[in-house]
């Protein structure tokens, strides 16, 4: 099981199409009497649309010749938001310059009511049917560690339990406690991938709250550009002796670009400067 997995029961009281074998097939509502639509919006429908834009094809034996594969890239220089919360000591989880992993979780831990752990989980947006475990995560709790639940804020794959295949996080909003100076809710907006290669909202957002998150105290949105994803996350902490807290999230975006793989080789390896930057490692973690 992922380490991402957590325990879901879901009852979405459906019917699976029946299409032939190695077809990509969404969900089909029986009780649903209007035309399905045909476009990309995610859900493949074979049976009734035969050139659904969402639909994989394989190649095979009996099988339809398969169309082009689309590779996604993530391109341009890394921009970066606003802070939800407050700004601090900043601690960066993620890889800004990555071409092809983007942010898909954030995680908080807690020691004494103070959130000092965080985890960020990423994972390639060309394979994104399988949930990565996170980052190496910021732990300022002590030698003890974290003693506290985790709250979840993340889109998760259905294999890790969830249901969000192909979701990446697209902007961040804290929610403080009382005092207006610890973290104790975090709220995603995200974008899904189609299977057509563009890029569309995703609903419901993802949202996790302890207690004490004082909903007078939800900060201001920190949003990507419109078009890109999310590729780093900026954790910003107080000082002091530990444990430190948690008081403002930012994130840090790249354009998203959609290409069928044989454009992608035809492309020389020394086209972009972007492509030597997507293999510049990432500099040292380190308090900024």
């Amino acid at each position: 099981m992922s380490a991402w997995s957590r325990t879901t029961i879901l009852s979405f009281g459906i019917l699976l199409a029946q299409a032939p074998a190695g077809w990509a097939v969404g969900p089909v509502d029986p009780s649903d009497p209007s035309p399905p639509s045909c476009g990309a919006d995610g859900i493949c429908r074979i049976n009734e649309c035969r050139a659904d834009p969402d639909c994989e094809r394989p190649s095979g034996p009996g099988r339809p010749p398969s169309t082009p594969a689309t590779t996604y890239r993530l391109t341009g220089t890394p921009e970066p938001t606003d802070v939800s919360g407050i700004e601090g000591s900043r601690f960066t989880r993620g890889t800004a310059v990555s071409g092809d992993k983007a942010v898909f979780a954030i995680l908080s831990r807690e020691r004494s009511d103070n959130p000092c752990y965080v985890a960020v989980g990423v994972e390639n947006i060309n394979n994104p049917a399988t949930d990565t475990v996170p980052t190496p995560a910021i732990d300022l709790c002590g030698g003890n560690g974290p003693t506290s639940s985790t709250l979840h804020a993340d889109y998760l794959d259905v294999n890790a339990g969830g249901g969000d295949d192909r979701v990446f996080v697209t902007g961040v909003q804290v929610c403080m406690d009382r005092g207006d100076d610890r973290v104790k809710g975090i709220h995603l907006h995200g974008k899904r991938i189609t299977m057509g290669g563009s890029l569309v909202d995703f609903q419901p957002d993802e949202q996790a709250s302890r207690t004490n998150c004082h909903q007078d105290h939800w900060h201001s949105w920190a949003d990507c550009p419109s078009g890109q994803l999310a590729t780093a996350v900026d954790l910003h902490f107080d000082g002091g002796s530990l444990p430190r807290s948690l008081t403002g999230i930012g994130l840090q975006c790249r354009a998203f670009s959609a290409s069928s793989a044989a454009a992608a080789r035809s492309l020389p390896a020394s086209s972009s400067g972007t492509r030597a930057a997507e293999q510049t490692p990432p500099p040292a973690d380190k308090e900024g």
